[in-house]
């Protein structure tokens, strides 16, 4: 019974990290932002998204945290369409298992991990490499998106306008330490590893521009990770608001543009 017990944890680890919403709440149209909906189609997975902003020189593409899906973020539309749009397109884009994004059925794995989360920013890169050069593209990631980002961007050979980072921890261990004593308990049952902190020294020594943000009152992930990751970044701010209700203003969008 033990054995089995524990071997459904291990099978269902996944579950400890990610929780997907197939609800979609609202899009750029109910907000009044033209947008178009973008799907991309692979043998493993169909990947869909929101993209804005037409015309522009460079793109932000948005990773998002580990809850809901990009319905649940029409907030940073509207930061991008007050602040950003004259400088950026933007396309948010949801992992395989959330909103209208999807496993293909012949598909083994039909949950998300940190593998097809990965593999999803790979796929969207390599789909607007045909409209924007890598060297224009902002990587903006939130929570476990801005994992999902840093580490990625790290494996890559290619070169980025920018990493923008907003709200992460310096690794799922490290995570699951603050959250629980008895990690050593834990270890073998959590998803697999994701090193932010490893991640932000490789992009550092490329000399990829990374750039920080986090709040102090985040309840979530302590700011001290924050203070560990930002000793590699070429510039950090400390914003305001909560994990899930982080202030996006003026502030932060200068932070954006102007990188400092």
């Amino acid at each position: 019974m033990a054995a089995t017990s524990l071997f459904s944890l291990w099978k269902n680890r996944d579950h400890l990290l990610f929780h997907p919403s197939k609800d979609i709440l609202q899009t750029p149209r109910d907000v009044n932002i033209p947008y178009e909906e973008v799907n991309i189609s692979t043998d493993k997975y169909v990947i869909n998204g929101w993209f804005m902003g037409s015309n522009r020189k460079k793109v932000i593409i948005f990773s998002h945290g580990n809850g809901g899906n990009i319905s649940y973020r029409v907030h940073f539309i509207q930061f991008w369409e007050e602040y950003l749009r004259d400088t950026y397109s933007l396309f948010m884009y949801d992992y395989p298992g959330y909103g209208i994004s999807t496993f293909k059925r012949d598909n083994k794995q039909q949950f998300p991990s940190v593998d097809s989360c990965k593999k999803s920013l790979v796929i969207v890169m390599k789909h607007f490499s045909k409209m924007f050069d890598t060297k224009d593209m902002v990587l903006y990631g939130e929570s476990i998106g801005a994992a999902i980002t840093a580490v990625t961007a790290s494996e890559l050979i290619d070169d980025f306008d920018s990493v923008i980072l907003q709200s992460t921890f310096t690794s799922i261990l490290d995570m699951a330490h603050h959250m629980s004593s008895w990690t050593f308990l834990a270890t073998p049952f959590l998803p697999e590893e994701l090193d932010v902190l490893d991640a932000c020294k490789i992009l550092k020594k490329r000399r990829i521009p990374l750039f920080i943000m986090h709040s102090r009152i985040d309840e979530i992930i302590p700011y001290s990770m924050f203070e560990k990751l930002k000793k590699h970044a070429d510039a950090h701010l400390t914003i305001e608001g909560g994990h899930n209700d982080t202030v996006l203003d003026a502030r932060v969008s200068r932070f954006i543009i102007e990188k400092r």
